[in-house]
C-alpha cells in the first residue's frame, strides 16, 4: 500500500493533471513513469476513474488505448469507472472497451444511472450495452425508477418530487410534489392496478394513484428497505432490517388490505437469498436449497425443493429468474441451472465465464438476453447458452 492510500491528503501528480485537464503534461508524465496508468490513490482510486469522474474523455481514450483496466475496482461504493461516467461519450467510450456495469437502477434491460446532475440511460443494443442517452437534470440523487404504463419514467428524487422523463428523450415532462408526510426513496409501477406503490425507509408502504396522489398507506412490522411485487400486484414481499434481514410476504387483495402470510425466514430452511413472485406464488432460494410455494386460498403451501448442496459456491448464494410458466434459471456460483418449474427437476447446467459468483439474474423485456449480475453486469444470449442436459 503506497502512502495516497493511506493519506487522502496526498494527491498523486498524476491525478492532479488530469483533473486540470493538463493532459499534454499527463502523457509526458506516463511516459517517464509507465507504471502510474496503474496508481492506486485514496479509496484505490485509479488514473482511469480520476479521468472519468474528471469528464476527461481525452484522458479516458489514452488510457485504454494503453490497456488500463476498464474494471479496475476501487473501495466504496459504485467500484468501477463507468459507474462515474458523466457523459455519453465517455461512457460508450469505456463500453467499446469492455467496462462492467454496476448499476442499482435496473428495469427491463434499462439501466438509469446517475452522477450529481448527469443522468444517463443504459440498454441493450445489438446484443451489447449501449449508451443512448445522457442529459442532465437539476434534481438531487436518484435513488431508484419505474417505468409506468405510458413508457415513461419515473423517479422519486431526494428534494421530495416524484419526476418524470419521456423514455427516449430523458427530457422532463412533469414535476409532481410528494404528499406531504409520505417518505419516499423507491416506487413501483402497480400497472395492472393502475397506481404506485412507493415506500422509503419506514413502516409504511404507500399507494399512489396515477396522478400520484396518496391512496393509502400500509404498515408493515418492520421498516421497510426493499419491494418486490408480482405481475398481478396480488403478492407483495418486503425486505427488512431489523437486527437481522427478513423477508415478509404479504398478499394485496382488491379492496387493497395488505395482509402478511409469513415470514420466509421462518420457513426452517435458513436466510433467504432471493424471492422471485410470479401469479400464484413465489420462488424463494435460501443458503442450500429453492423452494416453489403456491398460494391460494387455503393460504401458502410448498410445490416442491431443490437441495443445492451438489452445486460449489462460495457464500451459499442463489438466486432464480421465471423463463415463462414452465421453466426457471437458478444461478449458483457460476453456474446456471434450468428448472421445470412444475416438478423442481434440473433439465440442464451451464458454467458461465464470469469474474465473480452470481447475484441476480433478469430476463429482457423481449425475452432474449439473460442479464447476470455478478462483478458488474454480464449479458447472455439465452438461445446461445450451451446447457449439459440433466437426468
Amino acid at each position: 500500500m503506497n502512502i495516497y492510500q493511506q493519506d487522502f491528503h496526498q494527491t498523486p501528480e498524476i491525478f492532479r493533471l488530469i483533473k486540470a485537464f493538463d493532459n499534454a503534461a499527463a502523457r509526458e508524465h506516463l511516459r517517464r513513469h509507465p507504471e502510474e496508468v496503474a496508481l492506486r490513490g485514496w479509496m484505490d482510486a485509479t488514473p482511469l476513474h480520476i479521468a472519468v469522474a474528471a469528464d476527461n474523455l481525452e484522458m479516458v481514450q489514452f488510457l485504454v488505448q494503453h490497456r488500463v483496466d476498464v474494471n479496475a475496482s476501487r473501495s466504496g461504493s459504485s467500484p468501477f469507472p463507468l459507474s462515474w461516467a458523466r457523459s455519453r461519450a465517455v461512457a460508450a467510450c469505456l463500453l467499446d472497451h469492455g467496462a462492467r456495469l454496476d448499476a442499482g437502477a435496473l428495469e427491463c434491460a434499462v439501466i438509469v444511472w446517475t452522477r450529481g446532475e448527469r443522468l444517463g440511460r443504459i440498454e441493450i443494443h445489438e446484443g451489447r450495452w449501449a449508451v443512448t442517452r445522457a442529459v442532465h437534470v437539476n434534481v438531487c440523487p436518484v435513488w431508484s425508477f419505474c417505468i409506468d404504463e405510458n413508457g415513461d419514467i419515473v423517479l422519486p428524487t431526494g428534494d421530495d418530487v416524484f419526476l418524470v422523463l419521456d423514455a427516449v428523450t430523458l427530457e422532463p415532462k412533469r414535476t409532481i410534489p410528494v404528499a406531504a408526510g409520505v417518505d419516499v426513496t423507491n416506487i413501483h409501477s402497480l400497472k395492472s392496478r393502475q397506481s404506485y406503490l412507493a415506500h422509503g425507509g419506514d413502516r409504511h408502504l404507500h399507494l399512489l394513484d396515477q396522478d400520484f396522489e396518496l391512496i393509502r398507506s400500509l404498515d408493515v412490522e418492520d421498516p421497510c428497505s426493499g419491494v418486490r411485487l408480482n405481475a398481478p400486484a396480488t403478492l407483495v414481499c418486503t425486505r427488512h432490517f431489523n437486527y437481522d434481514a427478513s423477508r415478509v410476504l404479504h398478499s394485496l387483495d382488491e379492496e387493497l388490505v395488505l395482509t402478511k402470510i409469513t415470514d420466509l425466514e421462518d420457513a426452517g430452511h435458513g436466510s433467504v437469498k432471493s424471492v422471485t413472485l410470479h401469479d400464484h406464488g413465489a420462488i424463494v432460494t435460501f443458503e442450500r436449497v429453492v423452494v416453489a410455494y403456491r398460494h391460494g386460498e387455503g393460504g401458502l403451501a410448498e410445490s416442491w425443493r431443490l437441495p443445492l448442496e451438489r452445486y460449489p459456491c462460495e457464500r451459499d448464494w442463489s438466486c432464480a429468474a421465471l423463463l415463462g410458466p414452465d421453466s426457471l434459471l437458478v444461478g449458483r456460483g457460476r453456474q446456471l441451472l434450468l428448472i421445470d418449474a412444475h416438478t423442481g427437476q434440473v433439465t440442464g447446467a451451464a458454467t458461465l465465464d464470469l469474474a465473480g459468483e452470481i447475484r441476480e439474474l433478469h430476463q429482457d423485456a423481449r425475452g432474449e438476453y439473460l442479464i447476470v449480475r455478478g462483478a458488474g453486469l454480464k449479458l447472455a444470449r439465452l438461445d446461445a447458452i450451451r446447457w449439459d442436459l440433466q437426468g
